[in-house]
């Protein structure tokens, strides 16, 4: 210690010896040991002359140093006995402070380990805490998450930066000139390789309501009634991977109203719909919510509004954004929250009243510090990701996170948090769990292998477990290509077998070990479609002609292939049509080469397995690409009668290969099917999305969403142009630009 330290520890130490709380023994009192020198015979002077715990007895009989000697002797023994005590009582105090005031742990490690003002509980915050835990259910299981600042853990935050800090070696060694930024931007410094930061947590910039979400009156609309006495008719909703898993959407609807999403203004607009008439009752104006690439989602009174945060200064630094609308009344919706949470928006679902968020985190390397949590943990609605929610893949070699929050939408609060350290290749989520998998690649004797990690994380009324790990062998297209089904997962995926592409189906357990595999499949192929309906998956490959396979998979052990059925071209798209039929929106293919040729629709009989028809097949003559391919959001489908619909592009190559004849139009078009058993594929609605026979690119056909309402079918495009049709003729009705 420096000579202001040790005046500042002899100033305490005066200070506890003038407490009368501190018991010194009557033995070591200096008065009683100056007692017991004055009794003690020569003889025992003698013998205890070189002792440390007695006095030196100075020979010459020297006064003053008889007297120094004495002082030596009583420091060495009452200065620790009054430290002891000095250290017990400080500790005790502490203990009675924090016995009055709680720490708030939310987050189970704090920057730099140092308690600040501002995580201390005054009497009236923990009064008001306890009130309202009497209130939710919840509040016990968050009390108990959080824990003591004496019994913090930092293994997940030390592993996390232990695997960015060998990223960042590893780039230091291999490029030691140059740096690039996000835009591609070369620059150097100092001769060494730098990065510049690409995604850190920003603070808030504008005035957003951030508190409690005000709850809204009112029930949920539902396809069958509403909250007032009017009966909603049924409608389509957006098409998902999942029944019963919610996805956004630019364009929504509950019945009574189409949200949409206007480009051109960035507003939602809100339409008040009835047996085909229109009206334009409401807007939200999002761009004082500051997000862009939006979509949304309807649950009863509430829009819920997702996409990229731009309210931050620096474009370097990137977030998503949640904004929560009271709509209980269309003409004024109302902001009540805005949450957000580091990395960029990857995907969202919506599951009862609680909206699941997936956005990438991707690290600075250059600013990796390992007491500052902040410059590599991701943070969500202001506080960073707890040490037990952080997990990090073993034998991943990333810079960035997958970020999951889990929003109560009622109450406008996080419930939970998690963020994997792992790349985010796929996303898939059951009614019960999500995964996520991460492709890896490895260069083996001129060629890469392709295998797959994939994590299982738990997700229910909010909270989120992460589960348990697993590798496939292979790639996987996309999420349909993996299904959870009675506590297994069932995948398809592409491999190499001795330089050669092949195909697998693999089934997993719910601890993802491997069970069951039938590899080999279609060699020199790869995975175009799949779809699990079941205990039968479907799926097809493609290289020359389209193979769909049907395999049994009732005994998770046991899968077998029941039957495949070989056609010209392939389904990029199959989709479940009705009991025992499979529909497929794909390509037709010249057999010899392979080569696309134009759109097709085929209709399977899967009702037998083991006997696979191709039942019907509309050639599209004039379209050469349809925007379900890119997007499952613009399928159209009404389970009720089997009408389906989407856009699809015609092009000149097309039409001059099958050397049409008539006035045909080139552009985008919006078309709606109907499949019969006997007459087979019907065209219901060809409707041009062009204006003045000019041609419009994929993105307008990517932007525009059908909906059926009761008898009446609604074209959105660009979420400025409303359409109205009835069901019968598929005649215009209304239209709103």
């Amino acid at each position: 210690m420096d000579r202001r330290d040790n005046e500042i520890f002899e100033n305490d130490i005066k200070s506890e010896l003038m407490n009368d709380d501190i018991k010194i023994p009557d033995s070591i009192k200096p008065e009683s040991i100056e007692k017991r020198i004055a009794l003690m015979t020569p003889e025992e002077m003698k013998k205890r002359k070189n002792s440390v715990d007695v006095p030196y007895q100075n020979a010459s009989g020297d006064k003053e140093s008889e007297k120094k000697d004495k002082n030596k002797k009583i420091r060495r023994v009452v200065l620790p006995i009054v430290l002891a005590a000095a250290l017990i009582l400080m500790f005790g105090l502490g203990m009675k402070v924090g016995g009055r005031n709680r720490i708030k742990t939310a987050d189970p490690v704090l920057k730099d380990e140092a308690v600040t003002d501002s995580m201390v509980e005054t009497d009236e915050e923990v009064a008001r805490e306890e009130s309202a835990a009497e209130n939710d259910v919840d509040d016990d299981e968050e009390e108990s998450e959080k824990k003591s600042f004496f019994e913090k853990k930092t293994d997940n935050y030390d592993k996390a930066y232990e695997a960015l800090k060998a990223c960042s070696d590893y780039a230091e060694n291999m490029i030691e000139n140059y740096s690039f930024d996000l835009d591609g931007a070369v620059t150097t410094q100092g001769g060494r390789r730098t990065f510049s930061a690409t995604n850190d947590a920003a603070e808030d910039s504008i005035g957003i309501p951030q508190g409690e979400l005000k709850q809204a009156e009112g029930t949920p609309l539902t396809q069958a009634q509403s909250g007032s006495s009017n009966v909603v008719p049924e409608f389509t909703d957006t098409n998902v991977r999942t029944e019963g898993v919610n996805e956004s959407d630019i364009v929504k609807t509950d019945g009574q109203y189409i949200y949409s999403y206007d480009y051109s203004t960035e507003h939602i607009r809100i339409f008040k719909v009835k047996d085909g008439d229109m009206e334009e009752v409401g807007y939200i104006n999002t761009l004082s919510t500051e997000i862009s690439n939006s979509e949304m989602y309807i649950s009863g009174d509430r829009l819920i509004y997702v996409g990229w945060d731009e309210s931050y200064d620096d474009g370097s630094k990137l977030r998503t954004a949640v904004a929560i609308y009271d709509i209980k009344d269309r003409k004024n919706p109302e902001l009540i929250k805005r949450i957000t949470q580091d990395g960029t928006y990857y995907s969202s679902r919506l599951v009862d009243d609680y909206l699941y968020i997936f956005s990438r985190k991707s690290v600075a390397l250059d600013k990796l510090s390992k007491r500052k949590y902040e410059t590599f943990i991701p943070e969500i609605d202001g506080e960073l990701i707890g040490n037990d929610k952080i997990f990090v893949q073993d034998d991943c070699f990333v810079d960035s996170y997958v970020v999951i929050s889990a929003i109560d939408i009622n109450k406008g609060k996080v419930k939970d948090r998690l963020g994997l350290l792992a790349g985010s290749d796929k996303l898939y989520v059951s009614t019960d769990n999500i995964y996520l998998t991460d492709r890896l690649f490895r260069w083996n004797i001129f060629r890469y292998d392709n295998d797959t990690n994939i994590a299982k994380i738990s997700y229910k009324n909010g909270k989120l477990k992460f589960g348990c790990k697993g590798s496939i062998q292979g790639y996987i297209k996309d999420d349909y290509c993996i299904d959870e089904y009675k506590d297994h997962l069932r995948v398809v995926s592409t491999y190499f077998d001795n330089s050669e592409e092949a195909n697998g189906l693999f089934v997993y357990d719910e601890n993802l070990k491997k069970k069951s595999v039938i590899k080999g499949l279609a060699p020199n192929e790869t995975i175009k479609s799949a779809r699990f309906m079941g205990d039968t998956a479907y799926f097809v490959t493609f290289r020359q002609t389209d193979p769909l396979f049907a395999v049994d998979l009732s005994d998770p052990e046991n899968p077998k292939i029941t039957d495949y059925l070989k056609i010209p071209g392939f389904s990029e798209y199959l989709h479940p049509y009705s009991d025992g039929r499979l529909l497929g929106i794909g390509y037709d293919a010249d057999e010899n080469t392979g080569r696309t040729e134009c759109l097709k629709l085929t209709m399977f009989d899967v009702s037998d397995p083991t006997d696979i028809e191709e039942l019907d097949t509309m050639y599209l003559d004039e379209y050469s690409y349809a925007s379900v391919f890119g997007n499952r959001k613009a399928l159209m489908f009404d389970s009720r009668d089997g009408l389906f619909g989407f856009g699809a592009e015609t092009s000149w190559d097309i039409r001059k290969n099958w050397d049409l004849e008539g006035d045909y139009q080139i552009g985008s078009f919006y078309n709606i099917y109907d499949y019969d058993e006997e007459k087979g594929f019907v065209n219901k609605l060809e409707y041009s999305l062009s204006d003045d026979d000019q041609f419009y690119s994929s993105a307008d056909i990517y932007d525009t969403r059908g909906i059926i309402i009761g008898d009446y079918f609604y074209l959105v495009q660009d979420g400025d142009k409303l359409t109205s049709f009835d069901t019968e003729k598929f005649e215009v009705k209304n239209q709103l630009n």
